[in-house]
């Protein structure tokens, strides 16, 4: 069985060098294919993006320290007409 589920997902991040705070919403696919094997895409914008998660992924845009902390506080589910 290949399972694909799209959703929006909105980030929070906080800079713990200047303590800037922003959100962003990231578009994301999980997919898993038919042995079980998982795999999650993200895209910002429409363009492929890292995993907002990720060790160095993000940039704080008023300092541009690449060490921040992001988490998820919202997902919704995009469900096809």
């Amino acid at each position: 069985m290949h399972l694909e589920e799209h959703a929006t997902e909105q980030f929070t991040f906080t800079c713990p060098g200047c303590g800037h705070r922003w959100s962003a919403d990231y578009e994301s696919v999980h997919v898993e294919d038919h042995r079980g094997h998982e795999n999650d895409y993200y895209f910002r914008n429409g363009l492929p993006s890292l995993n907002p998660t990720a060790f160095g992924s993000v940039a704080c845009p008023a300092c541009a320290r690449s060490h921040i902390r992001s988490t998820r506080v919202s997902r919704r589910i995009d469900v096809a007409t």
